[in-house]
């Protein structure tokens, strides 16, 4: 019986899907088939669901094969979180290093119902961030420019460069919100981006790209530290799934921003 027959409240949980998908022999054809089916699938449910909160467009992405998918998500510089919906009356569980059995779990056990992506990361002392004029998703898994030369500068001297990751490709089903589940996706990526500069021993910084007009998702990234930084006009091409849009719009981003100063603070 499910958690909705009986009246009880769904259990979620926030699971990463491995970059290493593709390469790694401990996961079989079928595996990589059912996780690449799933996410083009969510991601294209995603962009029916809410056309207007990614640049990105259903017409664009469904022309896409089950191989460009398998790439994206082998990316290492981009790991994909997926938010699974399941029906439990345990305690919500948090991220795991390998969610595979969990991800493998039929629909009816562990419904996908929200993503989040984590750029990166970048140098600090790369020349620019991600702009909502260009893909982030190409600018921030980009190679990282090299720091100055550590043999030649005293590592008292030398500038702390932080990591910068950037949020992307943001999804919450609508059966799922104001269940605080946008907030989890948050949190889950920011925790892996301070994981990594823990480990470097170096500031995380961390950005985010906002439809000026869209105040739920501006609040969810407020209530996780985010804070406006800049404001900038993009073209948004026209979906036909956005009533009333046949052609190319000029928009409104918000590029918001968190940053953890040292190491330690998270």
């Amino acid at each position: 019986m499910t958690t909705e027959e009986t009246g009880a409240s769904p259990t979620f949980a926030i699971v990463p899907i491995p970059t290493s998908l593709a390469t790694d022999p401990r996961y079989s054809r079928h595996t990589q088939a059912v996780i690449t089916q799933r996410y083009r699938a969510l991601r294209l449910h995603a962009l029916k669901t809410a056309p207007a909160a990614f640049a990105s467009s259903y017409e664009l992405e469904v022309k896409r094969g089950l191989d460009q998918t398998l790439d994206r998500l082998s990316n290492p510089k981009a790991i994909n979180f997926i938010a699974l919906k399941a029906n439990s009356e345990s305690k919500d569980t948090t991220t795991s290093d390998d969610g595979l059995p969990e991800l493998l779990m039929p629909e009816w056990m562990a419904e996908w119902v929200g993503m989040i992506v984590l750029l990166g990361p970048q140098s600090d002392d790369t020349s620019s961030g991600p702009s909502a004029r260009r893909d982030p998703f190409a600018k921030m898994t980009g190679p990282i420019e090299a720091l100055e030369d550590q043999d030649t500068v005293d590592s008292h001297s030398r500038p702390r460069y932080a990591l910068r990751y950037h949020l992307n490709g943001v999804f919450v089903n609508p059966s799922a919100r104001k269940s605080g589940l946008g907030q989890r996706l948050v949190s889950a990526a920011l925790e892996k981006a301070a994981a990594a500069a823990r480990e470097a021993q170096v500031p995380m910084k961390c950005s985010v790209l906002v439809d000026s007009e869209n105040d739920v998702a501006r609040r969810v990234y407020e209530a996780a530290g985010f804070r406006v930084v800049a404001r900038e006009a993009y073209v948004q091409q026209p979906r036909e799934l956005v009533a009333g849009e046949s052609q190319a719009s000029e928009r409104v981003a918000l590029l918001m921003k968190v940053e953890l100063g040292s190491p330690g603070d998270r």
